[in-house]
């Protein structure tokens, strides 16, 4: 909880969020620093006032846009690893490169398990989705990927509770990933 204080005194709206839902799961009362903290968002928000701290490139929501791609990027370059490694790990990659291996576009890629394949095979994935309606679909490119991937670390993706962003606006990143299909029988 500490460090969601400090994070919602930084003036991140997602902590706020997290640190509510984390005194609700565990049926703990609000602190009052949090109740204030509260309070004030919500004040603010009927008089017009952005959260977020002041000066260029602070704002909540291009912010929090910004952690959501960088995490659904990281997360489906993972997952299509995770499938080079173990093909009944597919549901772990975005639906559009589960939907290219079973349409057997993905063959050229069966066998190689490098990263670049990987970042080829995420780049299928994440081809025209858009984290939130009327926005650009996310940058996905294999270089956007494999700069993510040098910059930020496989690890180092913020986790954005989906509740969180669909609270906030956003598509639940979790519909970019996954099916209720299986797998057709003749896929190598």
């Amino acid at each position: 909880m500490a460090e969601l204080r400090k994070r919602i005194e930084n003036g991140d709206p997602i902590a706020l969020y997290q640190a509510v839902i984390l005194c609700e799961d565990g049926n703990s009362p609000m602190p009052a620093w949090l109740t204030d903290r509260l309070l004030q968002a919500i004040a603010g928000y009927y008089l017009g006032k952005k959260a977020g701290k002041k000066g260029a490139g602070n704002s909540p929501l291009p912010r929090i846009r910004r952690q959501l791609e960088l995490q659904v990027r990281v997360r489906a370059v993972l997952g299509v690893m995770e499938w080079q490694e173990d093909r009944n790990k597919y549901q772990m990659m975005p639906t559009k490169s589960i939907e290219a291996w079973f349409k057997n576009k993905l063959v050229k890629h069966s066998t190689d398990q490098g990263k670049g394949d990987a970042l080829r095979i995420a780049s299928i994935g994440l081809k025209d989705l858009h984290i939130q309606k009327g926005q650009p679909a996310i940058k996905c490119s294999e270089v956007t990927l494999r700069r993510t991937l040098k910059q930020q670390g496989v690890q180092a993706a913020p986790i954005i509770p989906p509740e969180a962003a669909v609270a906030f606006g956003f598509n639940n990143p979790d519909n970019f990933f996954g099916t209720d299909q299986i797998p057709p029988l003749d896929l190598e």
